[in-house]
């Protein structure tokens, strides 16, 4: 059965294949899809707003890397060349609890 909305006098067809959802539950499957699939650098830099080398400093100072490490951060690459990728249920919930001190460490600059 095709989906319509009426506004008054005027009816409006929805078209085969489209649905109409509440926003909350757009937004509930927006956000499970986008946890379903690790992260790259340039998925962190736009979420955290917050600059590659910024991130990386993160990433390799002493007192974060093994937090991170094999945990919710994946390094790879070979040559000198390396990628990144964020497991993001890990890495937002290590970003949720940590954040305030990384702000710390990198006013103060990260060993």
């Amino acid at each position: 059965m095709q989906q319509t909305i009426r506004l008054d006098s005027l009816t409006i067809p929805i078209p085969e294949g489209f649905e109409i959802l509440p926003k909350a539950e757009v937004n509930d499957l927006r956000k499970k899809a986008d946890l379903s699939c690790w992260w790259t650098m340039g998925d962190v830099e736009k979420r955290y707003h917050r600059k590659r080398e910024w991130i990386k400093k993160v990433l390799y100072s002493k007192k974060f890397r093994p937090l991170l490490e094999h945990k919710c951060v994946m390094y790879a690459g070979t040559g000198g060349r390396r990628t990144y990728l964020f497991e993001p249920v890990g890495f937002s919930k290590f970003m949720r609890e940590w954040f305030p001190e990384i702000t710390r460490e990198m006013e103060k600059g990260v060993k």
